[in-house]
């Protein structure tokens, strides 16, 4: 009976060494699957924030172009204004009042 036992109980130890290593060698592969797809991520992540700090400069630049282009166009406005009032002042018709 003790050997029964002990045939059993060695048994089971080899059961459980040989799920162990196979556990471990799962566990290995998802692993290794895992940190493969992290450096995926990481790399995507880079190649956004690069992408991401490309488009901020452009669009700081289209900015800064749009401002000079309304400064510029403020400018023109403000001087065709004043060459058209002094053209009104200029021909404006003066009225009189009527003489009887």
């Amino acid at each position: 009976m003790k050997r029964d036992y002990n045939k059993a109980r060695n048994r089971d130890r080899k059961e459980l060494e040989k799920k162990k290593t196979q556990l471990k060698i799962n566990n290995a592969d998802k692993i290794t699957a895992l940190k493969r797809q992290k450096i995926k991520l990481e790399d995507t992540i880079i190649k956004l924030q690069r992408d991401l700090k490309e488009k901020q400069k452009k669009l700081d630049k289209e900015r800064e172009n749009n401002k000079r282009i309304q400064e510029s166009l403020s400018k023109n406005i403000k001087m065709w204004k004043e060459k058209y009032e002094e053209i009104m002042a200029k021909y404006a018709v003066k009225e009189y009042p009527p003489e009887y």
